[in-house]
């Protein structure tokens, strides 16, 4: 082996939920160590470029082409993960299961029907439940490296549902033996050809790549791809392309319910088929062949026969087996602990090539004993949250800034009582005058007054109820004619009016359902009273948040201001009480009876003008007639001058009297009409002011319940903001890093270096921070993410919260430029300075900082601290599996231990005091981390008591979840040790 030369080349492929969740774990980690070497110019390569990820998940259907879709991913190279991202994903992913647990009824899982008639679809159980979510709240980062299918197919099932056809496992086989082709040159492109180009290590002459498969046996659907694409990717680079492989393999299932049944009887079946189809298990090969020939279903153009030679060939050179019981009898918590576990083991191999010192010292001859092919791994560390640190400090930062500048009342710039003098509903322009005119800008023809002063100036007007026109068609017609038209045309405007001032007109005339679900106007060029309010007050806080970072409280002053003047404008709106209302409606009724009793009594009784003229006509005729009979009786001649001048006189005053008659009974006809046009007038009149008093106050109502909605935005993010700024001191990451095995480490003297750092960094330019953030706040990029907040309907989030997650960000992007690429360096000044003062080892008990490790001694030396330390931490590091390698009537079982650890000669830990522990050290030149990594090889599963266990749950399992698991439907008991289901019957009805 030449000098100097490293085999840390590692291409780590996570299969299903499982792996994805281990990958991202341990990759910020690898970028973490990789950002702190670098700040401290260790010489060696860069790990983030010659260790890649990508993970293999498998939906839980079929696609319409009979295949399981697949998904390829792996991290955005441009989207850094937050310390803790995982830790904080779980912890919302089961605080959502919970929740569903309570919100719905949850059965005992789907696994309730393990032992009924039908089989359990595998993509309900709980491991594919978790691996589903995971993927789903992980995509933001996480890559897409495989083009996108149909999930699932739509099928009649025997109740005439639609449904969904579940995924096998012998589907998901098929499917990785068919796109496997495809799978290798995806992961040949993105996973090996990265971390193979000769520059990235210049001391590594070979170029030596480890493939470590990180799987979970007990994921029933991720498990049956382990074996087409391993294969896949090795037929398709050559073996020589890869050093070594290991594989990382997690059995046992979590789940809470009866699934763990399933799960666990999986965790064997995996293993029974991993060994079948390589050299293992060789007389069960015969078993499996058929199904990786291809046949029972469509193979691809030139598949037949290509992986066939595959079978029963040597495909991993080391599998360890982690499992959920430690060999003290003890149980790893969750899935995440194992993750931990796996992430420091990896974590151990990649920064110190732990994994060639296991080779180094089992010897080829164990690595050719491919009787006992087995491993175990156990593995604990330590390490100082530099990222978590870091990001910790800035928060505080930017905790001070929104507490100081943007929620502190007695901020002297901006005054949020001044800001808010103008404010008036006339803004708004919602005042009892805006909305009245408003209305009547959109029906001018109904108001006698287009410019009133008040409710009680509103007044219908008189061409309104009768036009002109229509005046003149009933002019000629007969009183009793007229009475009936227009009562008649009553009819019609009353109906009209209804239109026009019904409550939905009057609510559509103001807009009160213009408004989306979030406050927004569903038009923006609506000029409506209520979207018009809404957008203008939306502008208003734009100008505000965006003017100052004191908009918040000006805002909320605006509101306030707008609140009370709309309360007042609310009372000032007069309703007459019920009993008023109906005073004046009997008031209006009695006069319009009056008023029909009059005309009907005086009018209708009258006579026409031809009866007038009879009349006149008859009176002269009797005068004549008593005049000739007057001159006949007394024989007096008829003087033409004196008697023709009398009955002339007698004949025009009749006429003339009648025709006067007639004339005072038209205009009588006249006067009552008016009278009639009047009271028509004021009874719609009073309905009028009485409809828009109610629609005013209907307004009213929806504008107070807007400004309610705002102000309770404004008021939440205010309270959200105020207790997430409370300055707590340290904040420990222990909430989220709760594991035994990789614990954070912090101290008062770490928090303050790093405190110290950031105040140093703030003066450096001769400006503070709450400077800095007054006069980056005007930004256009600002004003233009206050505008899509709110006024474009984008963010589906609560207002409050999004608000609250802008006003941060605005913050956070003032304090961004302390660790951009101008500060990087003197980040890394603080990095090395830490790495000499306050380094992990200071931590633990240089700075006598760990008395739980003492017991409440007192005096303890130094030697026994770091004793104690490390044969806790050596506990912790016990194998995952139950096997006690304690024992010492065991028969096999070779352990293989080592430490990574700093190693510089300023270090405490040496390769003394490891030997006490039978550990070798291996030096990472890294003062922030530890890992106690301990191994034992040479095992088989007969020596795995969980494993017999888990023989014995598929041994319980019922035909039809059988054939939900085996990948083949006959020489089951060849392959995993069961009989297999006789009737052909029974499996048709479970593939439905």
């Amino acid at each position: 082996m030449i000098t100097g030369a490293t085999r840390s080349r590692a291409a780590i492929l996570c299969f299903g939920g499982w792996g994805l969740q281990t990958m991202l774990h341990l990759q910020p980690r690898i970028q973490s160590i990789q950002d702190q070497r670098r700040a401290r110019k260790v010489q060696g390569p860069d790990l983030t470029q010659v260790t890649q990820f990508a993970a293999l998940l498998a939906e839980g259907t079929l696609a319409p082409d009979g295949h399981v879709p697949l998904h390829l991913r792996k991290l955005r190279a441009q989207t850094p993960l937050p310390p803790f991202y995982l830790e904080r994903l779980l912890e919302r992913l089961d605080a959502r299961h919970q929740q569903d647990l309570r919100g719905d009824g949850w059965m005992i899982g789907s696994g309730h029907r393990m032992f009924g008639v039908a089989g359990t679809p595998l993509a309900t159980v709980d491991s594919e439940r978790r691996a589903r979510q995971l993927l789903e709240a992980a995509a933001p980062v996480l890559q897409p490296l495989n083009q996108q299918i149909p999930t699932f197919v739509e099928y009649k099932n025997g109740r005439g549902e639609e449904d969904t056809i579940p995924a096998r496992r012998a589907d998901v086989f098929r499917t990785g033996l068919s796109q496997g082709i495809e799978m290798a040159r995806l992961l040949d492109a993105h996973l090996i050809a990265p971390i193979r180009h000769d520059n990235l290590a210049p001391g590594d002459p070979f170029v030596q790549t480890t493939l470590y498969v990180v799987a979970p046996l007990f994921e029933p659907l991720a498990s049956a791809l382990i074996w087409p694409t391993l294969v896949h990717l090795l037929n398709y680079l050559g073996e020589r392309h890869i050093s070594q492989i290991v594989g990382i393999f997690a059995t046992g299932s979590y789940a809470g319910d009866s699934n763990r049944a399933i799960e666990d009887a999986v965790s064997f079946a995996s293993i029974a088929e991993l060994e079948a189809l390589t050299d293992l298990h060789p007389a069960a090969q015969s078993a499996v062949e058929p199904l990786v020939r291809g046949e029972g279903f469509p193979a691809l153009p030139g598949q037949c026969g290509l992986l066939e030679s595959w079978v029963g060939r040597s495909l991993l050179d080391r599998i360890y087996l982690v499992d959920r019981e430690k060999s003290n009898q003890g149980l790893v918590r969750n899935s995440y602990e194992l993750s931990v576990l796996v992430g420091n083991a990896l974590e151990a191999m990649i920064t110190t090539d732990g994994n060639q010192h296991v080779e180094e010292q089992l010897g080829i001859d164990l690595r050719n004993a491919h009787e006992r092919p087995y491993s175990l791994m156990g593995a604990a560390g330590d390490y100082v949250p530099l990222d978590y640190i870091f990001s910790a400090v800035h928060q505080q930062e930017e905790k001070r800034l929104i507490r100081e500048v943007i929620l502190n009342a007695e901020d002297p710039v901006g005054n949020p009582a001044q800001e808010a003098e103008a404010a008036s509903l006339i803004d708004l322009g919602i005042t009892q005058d805006q909305v009245i005119a408003q209305l009547i800008a959109q029906m001018p023809d109904l108001f006698l007054n287009v410019t009133p002063h008040g409710l009680d100036e509103l007044a219908i007007h008189p061409n309104f109820v009768l036009p002109p026109s229509i005046a003149a068609e009933l002019r000629p017609l007969s009183p009793a004619g007229w009475l009936a038209a227009f009562e008649d045309r009553l009819q019609t405007v009353t109906q009209q009016f209804d239109r026009l001032v019904g409550a939905s007109a009057l609510d559509y005339a103001w807009g009160l359902g213009a408004l989306h679900p979030n406050g927004l106007p569903k038009n923006k060029n609506d000029k409506r009273v209520l979207p018009a309010a809404a957008l203008y007050m939306r502008r208003t806080f734009v100008e505000l948040l965006a003017e100052s970072p004191t908009g918040l409280r000006q805002a909320q002053s605006r509101l306030a201001i707008w609140q009370a003047e709309l309360e007042e404008a609310r009372q000032r709106v007069t309703i007459l009480t019920p009993g008023q209302r109906n005073l004046a409606t009997a008031q209006r009724q009695l006069a319009l009876r009056q008023w029909r009793a009059h005309y009907e009594g005086n009018v209708l009784k009258e006579p026409s003008l031809g009866r007038t003229l009879l009349r006149s006509s008859l009176l002269v005729l009797a005068v004549l007639i008593v005049a000739i009979g007057y001159l006949i009786a007394f024989n007096r001649p008829f003087d033409l001058i004196v008697d023709g001048g009398t009955l002339l006189g007698i004949f025009l005053g009749a006429y003339v009297g009648g025709a006067m008659s007639y004339r005072r009974r038209l205009t009588r006809i006249q006067r009552l009409r008016r009278e009639r046009l009047a009271l028509a007038q004021a009874e719609l009149t009073s309905q009028l002011q009485e409809r828009v008093q109610q629609g005013l106050l209907r307004a009213y109502d929806h504008l107070a319940q807007m400004l309610r909605e705002m102000a309770r935005a404004l008021e939440d993010t205010n309270e959200s903001l105020n207790q997430w700024t409370v300055d707590d001191g340290i904040p420990t990451p222990v909430a989220y890093a709760a594991t035994h095995l990789y614990g954070p480490r912090v101290s008062d003297r770490l928090w303050e270096l790093c405190r110290s750092h950031l105040r140093a960094q703030q003066d450096r330019e001769g400006r503070r921070s709450e400077e800095r953030l007054r006069s980056s706040w005007r930004s256009v990029a600002w004003r233009r993410k206050l505008e899509g907040l709110l006024l474009e309907e984008e963010d589906r989030r609560p207002l409050s919260a999004a608000m609250q997650d802008l006003l941060r960000e605005s913050v956070q992007a003032t304090i961004s430029d302390l660790s951009a690429a101008s500060a990087q360096a003197v980040r890394d000044e603080l990095v090395r300075e830490l790495a000499q003062i306050c380094n992990l080892e200071h931590l633990l008990w240089r700075d006598g900082s760990a008395p739980h490790h003492t017991n409440g001694a007192q005096g303890t030396s130094k030697q026994n601290l770091i004793h104690r330390y490390l044969e806790a931490l050596w506990s912790h590091a016990k194998p995952a599996a139950n096997y006690d390698v304690a024992d010492r009537l065991a028969a096999h079982g070779i352990p293989v231990d080592f430490a990574a650890v700093w190693g510089s000669a300023e270090s405490d830990l040496s390769e003394t005091t490891l030997r006490e522990f039978r550990s070798t050290l291996l030096p990472t030149d890294d003062p922030f981390r530890l890992n106690f990594v301990r191994t034992v090889h040479g095992l088989t599963l007969e020596d795995l008591g969980s494993i017999r266990r888990y023989y014995m749950e598929m041994m319980m399992l019922n035909d039809a979840n059988l054939d939900q698991l085996a990948l083949v439907d006959r020489q089951r008991r060849l392959l995993y040790g069961v009989e297999e289901d006789a009737s052909e019957e029974a499996r048709e009805r479970v593939r439905g």
